[in-house]
């Protein structure tokens, strides 16, 4: 099973127009929700390649990330991070740059 996650502001992911957490949205995240809704109708597993040949811009997609799970009970819609690993150094969220945030 394969889900589709894109990235807010505070760090957070998930897979609806909104954030669940904090409200927030960005430019774009109707059409990549309409997008990967269709692409869930039609039994096709989504693909950061398949999402730019729908014409979804770079901005959109540097907030995307494609999740394949095991099965459905162990999928979610959505996760909070404390921080990431990045060149093998743990950094909390709060010390991200723009380019993770």
């Amino acid at each position: 099973m394969w889900k589709a996650l894109w990235r807010c502001n505070s760090g957070h992911y998930y897979s609806v127009t909104h954030c669940p957490l904090d409200g927030w949205s960005f430019p774009g995240v109707d059409e990549l929700f309409g997008v990967i809704s269709s692409m869930h109708k039609m039994g096709q597993p989504p693909s950061i390649q398949r999402l730019k040949e729908k014409g979804l811009s770079q901005e959109v997609l540097d907030r995307v990330i494609i999740v394949e799970f095991g099965g459905e009970r162990s999928a979610f819609d959505g996760f909070s991070p404390q921080g990431y690993i990045i060149d093998g150094h743990y950094v909390p969220i709060e010390k991200l740059g723009r380019d993770y945030r």
